[in-house]
């Protein structure tokens, strides 16, 4: 799936980063930085407005097919017909802060995603997207989730050092910091892709779409998120069907109960190599609450 882009919508974001001069502390000294962009894009469903994000420019494509997928939009990539990038000028939706480099993302369902859409009472599951910030009632808050069938811990030796190769693959990608990253991994370690964004949930969004665009068997792939582990990646993890989500940060009590509610392996690597395995299917760990370490 790619999305077709207007000659009138630039595409100076395809890097993700920008260069930014800046003074060194009270002296003259002048540097220049490369961060990572952000950009305000709105995403319509058959040109009706359905959410807007904050996400790094890249891999726009994968960031939709996760996003929508999680949301209970789409079944499966083939529920997307095109998708459109637009200018907000060409929509007549001017936006007054151009600091933002707003963009529209037009997802054009199928027949059948687009009945559903419409009539089947789909809603924003904001659990889906960045947090639960701003949803109106707890059950749109927290959707109930279908749990996973049971699947045994991978070989978390043929992980290798996580830490180490995270720092590899930015660098490898252009490292200027700033974004978070996920990474898939099959049953014997190999990286199938890295993806990043400014925002932890979009990161694995877009995981999630790579998979989904080349039909990968979640079951037997594990994503490595850069991040914390909060209630909201859990639930992405859950709704995917992973094998596996492994964190380089530790997770939350609350992520922890919602993974071994839903038979989702959920482990931490610490930067000595060890794992923390904080629910094995078939095998749960126990672990005590007061030697538990937020």
């Amino acid at each position: 799936m790619s999305i077709t882009t207007p000659s009138t919508v630039p595409m100076k974001t395809a890097a993700g980063s920008r260069q930014q001069r800046y003074r060194l502390g009270s002296s003259d000294e002048v540097a220049v930085a490369t961060l990572a962009e952000e950009v305000a894009l709105a995403l319509t469903i058959n040109q009706v407005a359905h959410a807007v994000m904050m996400v790094s420019p890249l891999s726009l494509e994968l960031f939709a097919l996760g996003f929508l997928f999680n949301e209970g939009v789409i079944a499966d990539p083939d529920e997307i017909r095109d998708m459109a990038l637009q200018s907000p000028e060409t929509q007549d939706q001017r936006v007054a802060d151009k600091a933002l480099s707003p963009l529209i993302l037009d997802i054009t369902l199928s027949s059948r995603a687009s009945h559903r859409y419409r009539h089947d009472g789909v809603i924003r599951r904001r659990m889906a997207g960045c947090g639960v910030c701003g949803t109106e009632q707890l059950h749109q808050a927290f959707p109930e989730l279908q749990s996973n069938s049971p699947q045994p811990l991978p070989d978390l030796s043929a992980m290798g050092d996580l830490h180490h190769k995270f720092s590899i693959l930015q660098q490898q990608r252009g490292d200027f910091g700033g974004l978070h990253a996920a990474v898939l991994l099959n049953t014997s370690g190999q990286v199938i892709t890295f993806q990043e964004d400014i925002g932890r949930h979009n990161a694995m969004d877009k995981a999630i779409g790579y998979a989904l665009a080349q039909q990968l068997d979640l079951s037997q792939h594990s994503i490595v998120m850069s991040s914390r582990c909060s209630v909201e990646l859990v639930y992405k993890a859950v709704r995917a069907g992973l094998r596996c989500l492994t964190h380089l940060s530790s997770p939350s009590y609350q992520a922890i109960a919602v993974a071994k509610a839903h038979n989702l392996n959920l482990t931490q690597q610490l930067r000595n190599g060890e794992h923390r395995i904080f629910h094995q299917n078939a095998q749960a760990l126990q672990l005590s609450e007061s030697n538990h370490e937020a």
